[in-house]
This record gives C-alpha cells, sequence and structure tokens, in this order.
C-alpha cells in the first residue's frame, strides 16, 4: 500500500517509482530526492510526496544552532515517549467550533496535553499555527501536538 523511496540517485528513484506505479497503480509513494526538478517530475508520474534530501542539511544546521528545536522534532516523529504528532479529523460534532474550543475538550484528558499547530483544508491549502479563534468544518484535518502532562 505505501512504498517509500530512499535512493541517493534520483535517476534510480525516479525509475523505480515507475516500476511501483506499474505494478500497483494504487500505491502511495513517498520519495527523497537530491533536486527540486526531480520533485517535479516524480509528481507528475504519481508520487504522492517527495522530500527533498535538503531537509537533512537543515536537521544538520538545527542540531548545531538550535539544538533544542532538534531535539523536539526528533521526539515528535519518534514517538519516544514525551510528544508526538496526529492528524484528527473534523467530524460533524466537532464541525462549526473554533480550534480553542476543540483544544479546551481534548485538554480534558488526564494524560495528554494537545495543541493545533496546522490546519488542512487540502493538500496543498493548509495553515501553520492558526488563529485559536478559527472554526473549522467537517472533512478538515488538524494535526496536533500531543504532550505528556507532567
Amino acid at each position: 500500500k505505501h512504498v517509500f523511496l530512499c535512493f541517493t540517485d534520483d535517476s534510480k528513484t525516479l525509475h523505480a517509482a515507475l516500476l511501483v506505479k506499474h505494478l500497483n497503480s494504487k500505491a502511495s509513494i513517498y520519495a527523497m530526492t537530491g533536486r527540486s526538478e526531480t520533485s517535479t517530475l516524480l509528481k507528475e508520474v504519481g508520487v504522492k510526496r517527495a522530500i527533498s534530501s535538503s531537509y537533512f542539511g537543515r536537521t544538520l544546521a538545527s542540531a548545531l544552532f538550535e539544538p533544542s528545536v532538534l531535539t523536539t522534532v526528533l521526539e515528535l516523529v519518534s514517538r519516544a515517549g514525551k510528544g508526538d504528532l496526529v492528524e484528527v479529523v473534523v467530524d460533524e460534532k466537532h464541525s462549526g467550533k473554533t480550534i480553542r474550543e476543540i483544544e479546551e475538550e481534548l485538554n480534558r484528558d488526564p494524560k495528554f496535553r494537545y495543541r493545533v499547530i496546522a490546519v488542512f483544508r487540502g493538500e496543498e491549502d493548509y495553515t501553520i499555527a492558526p488563529d485559536p479563534n478559527t472554526a473549522v468544518v467537517r472533512g478538515e484535518k488538524l494535526v496536533l501536538v500531543k504532550g505528556l502532562k507532567e
């Protein structure tokens, strides 16, 4: 169902993506790429998300200049215990409520604290750090930081 391509050679990544689509047209493909031009080609052949290897350079720079940022990001993407990133699809019950109201409801959980960090209205239509007074509608996706209450 999901395929992750992590070649250092963009031509191999492109070839593998074409082969995967030939074998299973419904597969969701995610690929690492070194050049932005390749990202465009990969999307044209059906790759869901092309991730630039420049993100790895940014990660290394954070290790040196912003170590607390890197620690937080690694914690959130590794599920090591204190925090996590979660996606919640707005249902009918929460449609029309504000982000603040949804956070207040979620934060009744005795073990975890939640903060909405993004609202997706579509794959390319999203807001980072949305205003807490923003109302959401059914079908939108919320990206939340989920942290242990300490």
